[in-house]
């Protein structure tokens, strides 16, 4: 098992997942459809030669699921993703 393309699709993985996951309520939809355009691109470099999903690629979807569910019941339940009313500028009046 190569640990290096292991650790770089968590990596890649868990950051979409994130994206999506503290984006605005309604902006998340096309926040998902930007990312499915990269999604795509990383699916096609997770297919080996042979036309076979690379195994590095399945467990590292899975343990970016883990780690976003984690992500979530620790961290994302209790601060829940504001929306762009509730931004408050605080400065100079103009």
């Amino acid at each position: 098992m190569n640990v290096g393309l292991l650790l770089v699709f968590t990596f890649i993985f868990t950051l979409f997942l994130l994206i999506i996951q503290r984006s605005e309520k309604k902006r998340r939809i096309l926040v998902a459809l930007t990312l499915a355009v990269a999604a795509e691109v990383m699916r096609r470099f997770a297919i080996n030669i042979y036309g076979k999903i690379d195994p590095e690629a399945l467990i590292a979807f899975v343990i970016a699921i883990v780690l976003n569910l984690l992500f979530y019941l620790l961290i994302g339940h209790y601060n829940p993703v504001g929306t762009g009313d509730d931004i408050q500028v605080i400065g100079m009046d103009d």
